[in-house]
């Protein structure tokens, strides 16, 4: 037998005798108990190591990109001046039903009733456009 294997058996031999240690130590601390269920609390409890670390011991900052601004739509405009006045005709609707009176709202005009809109998200588009060229 050379020294490797020796030191393996003895290691499991050590290991098994610890272990075996701690089960009756937990199974006289039980028996102090008897009227409380430890099993299930021990169970919800046990959580796992990671032995390796969650992030990179450095930190790289990374510069933030900027946002590309979008102009609000012709829909968006609609919505702004409307949604108000289907709320109150309906007040008990909740978020997803008055989008959806929004949007059949705005389906239901004819295109001269929505070029005013039209023109407002155009000019939106152009201030904005100008905007970002002067930066």
């Amino acid at each position: 037998m050379n020294i490797h294997t020796h030191f393996q058996s003895f290691q499991e031999k050590q290991s098994k005798q610890f272990f075996d240690f701690q089960r009756n130590q937990f199974q006289e601390f039980l028996a102090l108990f008897p009227d409380r269920d430890f099993k299930t609390s021990l169970e919800s409890k046990a959580t796992t190591v990671n032995p390796e670390p969650a992030h990179d011991p450095v930190q790289v900052i990374k510069p933030k990109k900027k946002k590309v601004k979008r102009s609000a739509n012709a829909f968006a405009f609609f919505t702004k001046k409307n949604r108000a006045s289907i709320k109150s005709a309906n007040p008990d609707a909740t978020f997803g039903e008055m989008a959806s009176l929004v949007g059949s709202a705005w389906k239901a005009l004819t295109e001269d009733e929505k070029k005013p809109f039209v023109k407002l998200a155009e000019e939106a588009k152009a201030q904005l456009k100008a905007e970002c060229e002067d930066e």
